[in-house]
């Protein structure tokens, strides 16, 4: 999607970084270049906020370029964002030009904090085509939204990860802004609590949007990609690199991931099919720094009866940080005892295994915690 956006003072240039960090590219444009802040600054740190706040690799990030004049900025936008000052007669002409050099039925969302959108779609000729963006800041992060007028607009921001809800939502989203001081790491470690747990608007709008991003199953091979992500900057330790707790659970979400795949989902959860993991071994093999983007390739060992036998390597750029091995149990919930697991999941994990049969095991498998020296 390609995003146009109208006046680069500080909520300009939020939502445009947030366009940027999630893969569309940006076309901005403002009369009075003195407004202009650092965009890069901004864009840098909506990539490395966002990419803290998922569990999942973000898109390959948009363009960011600045329109010379308005007509530009819009003409091969399919969103365009306004965030231009409240002057009613400076709104008229910019709105005017925006929709003269547009596509037809292209949406214009407006941040406007002093006007209505009646007094917004009166500057226009276009008035269905107007929608009235209410958000919390900062916003690059938070996803909390209201909008109103153009259902089109409610599409296209929901792609910029910006979901129209209640007003509960803003509500909700302040009140972490007052409790977190505005502490952009501690905001994120309270966003991925909410989120984690799907606590009200906001938990339940960036998991679902994190839902919407999350990789579909890869085409079997020797190593199947089952976690990419940024590191998240309250994974800290003293060291000032990833805890060792947080290597557990990066593990743990690749085998959920694998499982996902697989068909255990919520629905297969609730009629009583699971998995118990019965043992777990971790090799610690090099740092992981905060903000570095990691990813996780397991094999399935043994899959497709009552045992899973997995090995996942996690690796930063490039380079092997960590080995986990796991044994894990198919258990039956409704009598809380080993049992086969359902034909799709027994189907995929003996297929995953019988196309990584052939390769060797990896150095370091079956390794146990070595005895002290006498």
């Amino acid at each position: 999607m390609r995003v146009a956006v109208l006046g680069l003072g500080e909520r300009g240039l939020d939502l445009a970084a947030r366009a940027v960090a999630f893969g569309h590219d940006v076309a901005a444009f403002d009369p009075d270049p003195g407004r202009i802040a650092a965009p890069d600054a901004v864009v840098a740190q909506a990539l490395a906020g966002l990419g803290g706040l998922y569990d999942i690799a973000l898109p390959e990030p948009g363009s960011f370029e600045l329109a010379p004049g308005i007509a530009d900025a819009v003409a091969r936008a399919d969103l365009i964002l306004n965030a231009a000052p409240d002057r009613p007669a400076f709104q008229q002409k910019l709105i005017q030009a925006a929709f003269g050099a547009a596509r037809p039925d292209v949406p214009l969302v407006c941040l406007a904090r002093d006007l209505t959108l009646s007094d917004l779609r009166s500057c226009a000729s276009r008035p269905a085509d107007i929608a009235h963006l209410q958000m919390a800041a900062p916003g690059w992060l938070m996803p909390a939204a209201r909008i109103t007028g153009a259902p089109a607009a409610s599409t296209a921001c929901a792609a910029l990860g910006l979901v129209a809800q209640e007003p509960d939502a803003l509500t909700q989203a302040r009140g972490l802004m007052q409790a977190t001081g505005g502490e952009t790491i501690a905001i994120i470690a309270a966003l991925r609590a909410l989120k984690r747990g799907r606590h009200g608007h906001l938990g339940a709008a960036l998991a679902s949007h994190e839902v919407a991003l999350a990789p579909g199953p890869p085409e079997m091979s020797a190593q199947l990609r089952t976690l990419d992500r940024r590191v998240p900057p309250d994974w800290a330790d003293y060291n000032a690199h990833m805890n060792e707790q947080f290597y557990l659970t990066c593990f743990s979400d690749a085998t959920d991931r694998l499982l996902l795949w697989a068909g255990m989902d919520a629905a297969c959860v609730a009629q009583g099919f699971s998995v118990f993991t019965v043992e777990t071994h971790i090799r610690h093999l090099g740092e992981v720094a905060l903000g570095a983007r990691i990813t996780m390739d397991t094999r399935v060992i043994e899959g497709g009866g009552k045992r899973l036998h997995l090995w996942h390597e996690l690796r930063q750029a490039g380079g092997l940080c960590a080995t986990g091995e796991q044994l894990l149990l198919h258990m039956d919930l409704n009598e809380r005892r080993v049992a086969p697991p359902p034909p799709q999941i027994a189907e995929f994990m003996a297929f995953a295994m019988q196309t990584q049969t052939d390769l060797p095991l990896p150095e370091g498998f079956g390794r146990h915690v070595n005895a002290p020296r006498s």
